[in-house]
């Protein structure tokens, strides 16, 4: 989101596609820190790239599989999530990559 403040900004942000933010956020220089609603992985992590999972790898992480209607269904909630952020609050995330496309238990 623009100019660094994304996860302060969410905080105050609703929308079914957007991760929730539980409790406030505390930054420092190196370090970018909040609590948010419980996370399953990430897209990186669900296409095997690891490096940011947690170790041991969850076994649920490492076998997942993608299926087609997975895959449209998540393209659909990461077209509204953006429509409510560039059409309803004029905001630009500016950095969507699959590190940061997170995973919910309802996918």
């Amino acid at each position: 989101i623009v100019n660094g403040r994304g996860p302060t900004q969410l905080i105050k942000l609703r929308h079914p596609s957007l991760l929730t933010i539980e409790h406030g956020v505390e930054e420092s220089r190196d370090v970018l820190a909040f609590v948010s609603e419980p996370v399953v992985a990430s897209l990186a992590n669900l296409l095997g790239k690891y490096d940011n999972a947690p170790s041991p790898l969850p076994l649920t992480i490492k076998e997942y599989q993608l299926d087609p209607l997975e895959i449209k269904y998540g393209l659909l909630q990461v077209a509204e999530g953006l429509d409510f952020l560039h059409g309803g609050v004029k905001l630009v995330h500016g950095n969507l990559t699959p590190e940061n496309v997170l995973v919910n238990k309802d996918g």
